[in-house]
């Protein structure tokens, strides 16, 4: 598993764009990310949500 953390949302897009990042690898940043969203003092729901339509968009266009 890459041990990179990624300290915003558009560097883990833009590693994830780049495939530099396994299929695994991107599920398991994507709901480190969410969880660590949801840690955090300043979390919305509505962030939540725009961020998980991203992950899903991003993880089902690399599925197909």
């Amino acid at each position: 598993m890459i041990l990179t953390t990624f300290k915003n949302l558009s560097t883990l897009i833009k590693a994830i764009l780049a495939k530099k990042i396994n299929f695994w690898n991107k599920i398991c940043l994507c709901l480190c990310f969410i969880f660590k969203k949801i840690a955090s003092k300043n979390f919305s729901l509505m962030k939540f949500g725009y961020n998980f339509i991203i992950f899903k968009s991003i993880l089902t266009k690399d599925i197909l």
